[in-house]
């Protein structure tokens, strides 16, 4: 049996594994942004981090994320 087949066959239940995957990547996206939020609300942190540092932040979680 090819894939196109099992799709055809399981198409709720690749639906709903999709659908899994995409909330938890959003979930790690926000997990990480939380823990994120919580380490620079330290001084000692915040103070380490340039500007170029701050500026890569966003592609550290967005890069492997597909919308």
């Amino acid at each position: 049996m090819d894939t196109l087949a099992l799709l055809e066959k399981y198409a709720d239940v690749a639906e709903t594994s999709t659908l899994a995957l995409h909330l938890l990547r959003s979930s790690r996206v926000h997990i990480n942004t939380l823990l994120l939020q919580q380490v620079l609300a330290e001084p000692k942190w915040a103070k380490k981090l340039t500007a170029e540092d701050r500026r890569g932040l966003t592609a550290l979680f967005w890069s492997n994320v597909n919308p």
